[in-house]
């Protein structure tokens, strides 16, 4: 399980604000720790989009351990952080780290993933074969069948399909945060349940632990489809 946030606005401070808290976040667990995720320290991945610039980065270190300095950006922002907790902890390494990648003919898609999916299966679907993360498989599959497919993956989903999605039109150069927040079950609505929450210069959506660590007036996210964040 893991931490994660999205953001759209027109505020590095934001976005330095919501990484502080992630960090901390992914330290201490308050809300996790009640379900075996007092941390998340199996590495970390950022994308930050904006018209002249993009940065992407991942790390196998834990994101509380490595602080990185973020490059300036001016005009929209959009940008996807998470911090990884693995599922399987054989597939640890930089190249394993959300958010994954993938490209096509109209877009470039950046995807970060709280939970379980099914990736024998969709790996099956898809006829590809090697070594994949599950989050990787399901990317997979939304680059393949569009943007438009996400919701067909709540079949295949084990434990929760909390997503964060960055896409990029290659004619239009704009970019568009997407979330979506299902999961499986009882009992561990308080870390499962993603929220939005206002920002000075845009709004986020994160992980619940967030709260925890300086970020207000979150609401809870209302439904499980997948929904644009859209700072009005």
């Amino acid at each position: 399980m893991c931490r994660m946030f999205g953001y759209t606005g027109n505020s590095m401070d934001d976005v330095r604000k919501l990484y502080y808290s992630l960090r901390e976040a992914s330290r201490n667990d308050i809300i996790g720790a009640k379900y075996g995720y007092s941390n998340h320290s199996d590495g970390y991945g950022v994308v930050i989009y904006g018209m002249d610039n993009l940065f992407y980065f991942r790390s196998r270190k834990p994101v509380y351990d490595e602080e990185i300095p973020l490059p300036e950006f001016t005009g929209k922002i959009y940008a996807v952080f998470h911090a990884l907790n693995a599922h399987d902890k054989e597939l640890v390494t930089p190249v394993f780290e959300h958010p994954f990648m993938e490209s096509n003919g109209e877009s470039v898609i950046f995807m970060a993933h709280n939970g379980v999916v099914d990736k024998d299966s969709i790996m099956g679907k898809l006829g590809i074969h090697g070594i994949y993360n599950d989050t990787e498989a399901a990317l997979a599959y939304i680059n393949e069948k569009g943007i438009e497919s996400v919701d067909d993956l709540e079949k295949y989903t084990v434990s929760s399909l909390n997503l964060i999605i960055l896409a990029i039109g290659k004619s239009s150069r704009s970019g568009t945060i997407y979330y979506k927040n299902f999961y499986r079950g009882t009992g561990r609505e308080d870390y499962l349940k993603m929220y939005t929450a206002p920002m000075p210069g845009g709004i986020a959506v994160i992980s619940s632990t967030l709260m925890e660590y300086g970020v207000s007036g979150a609401v809870p996210v209302n439904g499980t489809g997948l929904i644009k964040l859209e700072n009005e």
